[in-house]
């Protein structure tokens, strides 16, 4: 698996069945792997793809947390946050009945309540953490629709 600072970018398809995300890397010179994970459960879909782009690291999801946090506090409308060091804190005290929607992901924890969109968004935020492009699948280099 290429380590995440060989990650070039990322490339999700939120839009239309089937939802996938493509990881766009180069592990050495010369080399260029497109990963594509593409499994029926959003919540697989994310997990994957949040272990190949953070690599696991815990400085990573911290910083998630944090931007997670902000982009939380700009926005007069939003009433969850995505990832989390506490349960507690995924949801709005008037939302805790939304609590047992969420996964444990290496002592963080990861609302999944959202479907597609609560995915992407998780998905995004790895990429901003880490300092990788994200973008639609219809940005990937010879990407072509309705294929």
């Amino acid at each position: 698996m290429p380590t995440r600072n060989s990650i070039l970018a990322v490339y999700g398809e939120f839009v239309r069945r089937p939802y996938f995300v493509i990881v766009h890397s180069r592990p050495r010179a010369g080399h260029e792997r497109f990963d594509q994970y593409k499994p029926d459960d959003l919540t697989e879909l994310m997990l994957s793809a949040l272990e190949h782009i953070t690599a696991g690291g815990e400085d990573v999801l911290d910083e998630m947390c944090k931007l997670d946090a902000a982009d939380k506090g700009k926005s007069s409308h939003r009433t969850r946050r995505y990832i989390a060091r506490r349960q507690d804190e995924l949801y709005a005290t008037e939302s805790s009945h939304l609590t047992p929607l969420s996964v444990e992901y290496k002592g963080f924890w990861l609302s999944t309540n959202a479907k597609k969109t609560q995915t992407r968004h998780v998905i995004e935020l790895a990429c901003r953490a880490t300092g990788v492009t994200y973008e639609t699948v219809r940005k990937l280099p010879g990407f072509k629709s309705g294929a």
